[in-house]
């Protein structure tokens, strides 16, 4: 007596192997690559086929250690453009306006109320990028924030700079040749207030610079908040910050 099953079962692989016959002829092996035939499959050798091509292949002279001294010196320095301005004082940049403060950075302890009030900002530090302020003079709509500004400069994308805070207030203080704009003044706002036209509108002035949501002006306003937060710390005086 037969097994159905085992006959049912070498039915069902004789009908596989039948099927798989013309998509096996549709494609040989030359090397290590596959390729479809020209005749569709029809013809199952292939008498002349064609020959590998050498400039698809990879070189066999592969460098592993390159001896040119001004390639990056790793692959994550080799992601980033070289700095313009490596070279110059950072302080003297500051002082010239070609460097804008973008943001800060301060640790738990750098407005604690006992610390010494000569000693403020010893442990603030301000992060600082070559930026066009006014680029948003062209189309307020288009860059109605500063982070909108940031993103359009390469160097702040890659080359930001973290400066101690009273360094560069001490080099603003002692500049001479250094011209400020007086503050006239600030929009305070809620959310969905409709801040974000009448700021679009200022910037329409020709004798006005609107900087909308400075990154700065939030950590600096939110210092406390953010110790008591993320540090579980209530030692952060108002006055400092």
């Amino acid at each position: 007596m037969v097994n159905m099953n085992t006959y049912s079962a070498i039915i069902l692989v004789g009908l596989l192997a039948v099927t798989s016959l013309p998509a096996a002829s549709a494609r040989y092996l030359v090397g290590n690559r596959i390729s479809p035939t020209l005749d569709g499959g029809n013809d199952h050798s292939v008498e002349n086929p064609p020959a590998l091509d050498n400039e698809s292949e990879p070189p066999f002279d592969i460098k592993l250690h390159s001896t040119d001294h001004h390639l990056p010196k790793s692959l994550i320095a080799a992601q980033f453009a070289r700095d313009p301005h490596a070279h110059r004082d950072r302080l003297e940049m500051i002082q010239t306006g070609e460097l804008g403060l973008t943001g800060i950075r301060y640790s738990p302890t750098s407005f604690s109320a006992e610390s010494d009030d000569n000693d403020m900002y010893s442990n603030v530090y301000g992060e600082f990028c070559v930026f066009n302020s006014q680029l948003n003079k062209a189309d307020p709509s288009y860059y109605p924030t500063l982070k909108d500004i940031l993103s359009e400069s390469p160097h702040c994308s890659e080359h930001r700079y973290t400066i101690p805070l009273g360094d560069a207030i001490e080099a603003i203080k002692t500049s001479k040749d250094m011209k400020t704009l007086p503050l006239s003044g600030m929009l305070f706002h809620q959310g969905f207030a409709g801040a974000g036209i009448v700021s679009n509108a200022l910037t329409a002035f020709d004798s006005t610079l609107v900087i909308s949501e400075h990154s700065a002006l939030q950590d600096a306003l939110s210092a406390c908040d953010a110790i008591h937060n993320r540090s579980k710390s209530d030692d952060c005086s108002i006055a400092k910050q």
